[in-house]
């Protein structure tokens, strides 16, 4: 058996194992554990296995000690130690899909096959939809052999159907079908589609005599037919003679019938117009002398409501003045334009909650009973970050973007009046309240996805997307904010470089504006990959114990962060694919969220509804 086929998984153990077994360097189970000859110390093979520096042959290694840090050390196989963890007992990783088998780890090589990593047992579902659950190893052959809902083709007309329809309701009315005739008349090769034609010729076919609707009842085979005419010739006239003398005098009746219905009819139509006529005469010269009337009163009603409702009209827009003055500051687009208060102050309540490292602070507030929250600059600051986010957010309007409800100002201040988030940044409710589970993950990774790519479609990049940067609301809602550095370009392509006066997050940052300090569409991709792993980690920051010179170097080496406690592998995945160090081998936002559409229908949970 080879051995270092066991570790190409990752499997549960039964029963934990004890430090005595857990490798000092990758801090997992060991995978063949080596004793080093310099210190003694026990590690995995694959932790201290290195390239040969000094040749270039790719089948010579070195062992590196990563305690003494020497090189060219021997090691030997501790096989007491090996020996007790292969027979250490686990469970298969797919138990979650069905599979009950649990055995020694020096077994799990059998149990899980090498190459693909699937396990037989696992059960599973019917592709085709016919409901039948079985195990993995034996879905082939049911597709192919016995499932009723496969696809199959007739064999007489070549139509392409699943198999119970085929071989059920299908065979049925097969056109092409070759079946035998029904009387036994010997024609055994009659397609289906042509067995009324044959019937029709069939000489041993059940029909009734030719005269039957004049009387004769008795029933032949087709080959009788001649013989029936011949022996009855007689019978058959008297039927016919009786029948046509009763047709014509039933006709003759009903004619008659018919005629003295109509005259009738026509009688008391011709009453009914003619007095009808009459009435509307009448009622026509009594309704214009009574329409002269009542259009000279309403002439008169009119012009005393036409001039009431003209002094209540003028009343009521003095009254609403300053009201649709204050909403019709949201037409505004320059500082030109933001040049006297369009704001009732009395009706304003409002308190700070948030004081920002720029240059901003954040107030909750109410104006006429509703809850706002109003971004507005410190005194004395320059309002030329908040009047180019105010002008980007009045272009972009989008489920999972902060709504820009409109832009005001009080006295010499501009301020910005968006909609109120209840639970605060998605950083401090991550950090203050459980973890999320895994649909929660996905709700809220899927509608930063939404937003994003609707940023992506505008050809907007946000440049500050971060944790700190997202807001929440009720149930869960996430919505971007802070577009005071967004960029908008002209076409897909393109590409900024970063002003000098651009504060970078560094932890944040993709490697092309660490190195080169320019942005494209892709560099929101990488952020990100970041914030969904903060998403995970419940809000610690990017690069835990690393310095910001640290995370540079990380980032611009390709390194990235490890899979966070309790990620799915295609969780990470997801992260490492917005993490490519070439921008547009990444994903786009329209993809991000399909894969995590897949995350979601692969796992079974009670799920919000995305």
């Amino acid at each position: 058996m080879d051995e270092t086929k066991l570790f190409l998984y990752e499997w549960d153990f039964i029963d934990p194992p004890t430090k005595d077994y857990i490798c000092g360097h990758c801090k997992q189970v060991f995978r063949k554990p080596m004793m080093i000859e310099c210190c003694g110390s026990t590690f995995c093979e694959s932790c201290i296995m290195e390239e040969d520096p000094y040749t270039y042959s790719f089948y010579t290694y070195l062992y590196m000690c990563p305690d003494c840090n020497v090189w060219d050390v021997a090691a030997i196989l501790n096989r007491k130690k090996w020996k007790k963890i292969i027979e250490m007992d686990i469970k298969c990783p797919f138990t979650s899909n069905g599979c009950l088998w649990t055995g020694e780890l020096k077994a799990g090589a059998a149990h899980i096959d090498v190459l693909t990593g699937d396990c037989e047992y696992v059960i599973t579902t019917c592709t085709n939809g016919c409901g039948e659950r079985l195990d993995k190893k034996e879905l082939t052959e049911h597709l192919n052999f016995f499932c009723p809902q496969r696809l199959v083709v007739c064999n007489h007309c070549n139509k392409q159907d699943k198999q119970e329809f085929i071989n059920g309701e299908h065979k049925n009315v097969c056109p092409e079908l070759s079946i035998q005739c029904p009387n036994n008349c010997g024609a055994n090769a009659i397609k289906q589609i042509n067995l009324e034609d044959h019937l029709v010729e069939c000489s041993l076919h059940e029909i009734k005599c030719d005269f039957s609707y004049a009387g004769c009842s008795k029933t032949m085979l087709r080959k009788d037919l001649a013989e029936h005419h011949q022996n009855n010739w007689q019978i058959h006239i008297a039927f016919l003679v009786e029948f046509f003398e009763d047709e014509l005098q039933n006709k003759e009746l009903q004619l008659h019938d018919l005629i003295a219905e109509k005259d009738e009819q026509f009688e008391k139509m011709l009453e009914q117009h003619s007095q009808q006529l009459m009435e509307k005469d009448e009622a026509l010269h009594k309704l214009i002398k009574e329409r002269d009337e009542e259009i000279q009163k309403q002439v008169k009603e009119q012009e005393t409501k036409v001039n009431g409702q003209l002094e209540k009209l003028t009343e009521e827009f003095e009254s609403r003045y300053h009201e649709l003055k204050f909403n019709l500051s949201r037409l505004y687009h320059l500082p030109s334009a933001i040049s006297s208060p369009v704001i009732d102050e009395q009706k304003l309540e409002s308190e700070i909650i948030h004081r920002g490292k720029k240059n901003t602070e954040i107030w909750k507030g109410k104006y006429n009973s509703i809850e706002i929250a109003i971004k507005r600059l410190v005194p004395g600051a320059s309002p030329a970050e908040i009047l180019t986010e105010i002008h980007i957010l009045e272009k972009l309007v989008h489920s999972n973007l902060v709504s820009m409800m409109f832009a005001m100002t009080t006295g010499e201040d501009v301020y910005m009046v968006l909609e109120y988030m209840s639970n605060g940044s998605l950083e401090n409710y991550l950090r203050n309240n459980n973890p999320l589970l895994l649909h929660q993950q996905v709700f809220v990774g899927k509608q930063l996805a939404n937003g994003l790519e609707y940023l992506q479609e505008n050809l907007c990049i946000h440049r500050r997307i971060r944790v700190d940067n997202v807001l929440v609301g009720e149930n869960l809602k996430c919505k971007i904010i802070d577009f005071s550095s967004a960029v908008v370009l002209q076409n897909y392509n393109e590409e900024v470089i970063a002003e000098k006066t651009l504060k970078l997050r560094v932890k944040w940052c993709a490697p092309e504006v660490l190195k080169e300090h320019r942005f494209c569409l892709k560099s929101d991709v990488w952020a990100y990959g970041i914030l969904l792993w903060q998403v995970i980690a419940n809000g610690t920051d990017p690069y835990p114990g690393l310095t910001i010179e640290e995370a540079e170097q990380h980032i611009c080496s390709g390194t990235h962060m490890p899979r966070p406690h309790n990620c799915l592998g295609t969780f990470y995945t997801i992260m490492l694919d917005c993490w490519k160090l070439d921008p547009w081998t990444r994903p786009t936002f329209e993809s991000l969220s399909d894969l995590l559409d897949h995350v979601k229908d692969s796992h079974k949970y009670t799920d919000i509804d995305l």
